[in-house]
């Protein structure tokens, strides 16, 4: 003799009923506040950065002038432009293949049985996490 158990809805029958709305359209609308506040706080001061690129605008000055393109016109015309690029480029990818490297040699040690396992798993996560349990 089998008992099946009815399976318990994902989220409450009351939002599920709100308009006729399926499961996944309700999932979308009740996901939309906090995507709607991740997009203000990437895209204004992306545009904010943009804006004043466009402008003869320096920090100790309030007043400023539209001058178009001429800030990017000026920093691709500059002879060390490219080298810094370049320099910029090769340090992002050594260190991101380090990172990843590291972190995967420490996955796979942590991931053996052997003593002090349990020790070196709380460590690694703890001193992860250390500045922010402290700075209160």
């Amino acid at each position: 003799m089998s008992i099946a158990a009815s399976p318990s809805p994902s989220i409450p029958r009351r939002l599920r009923k709100i308009a006729g709305l399926e499961e996944n359209t309700v999932g979308y609308l009740l996901i939309m506040p906090t995507l709607g506040v991740l997009a203000l706080l990437i895209f204004l001061p992306l545009l904010s950065v943009v804006w004043d690129s466009l402008h003869n605008k320096t920090f100790l000055s309030t007043s400023y002038k539209f001058i178009g393109l001429d800030n990017y016109r000026a920093l691709f015309a500059s002879p060390g432009i490219w080298a810094i690029v370049i320099r910029s480029l090769i340090w992002t990818l050594f260190s991101v293949v380090l990172q990843v490297n590291v972190g995967l040699v420490m996955a796979l040690f942590l991931n053996q049985v052997f003593l002090g396992r349990a020790f070196f798993r709380v460590y690694s996560c703890y001193h992860g996490s250390s500045p922010w349990l402290w700075s209160r």
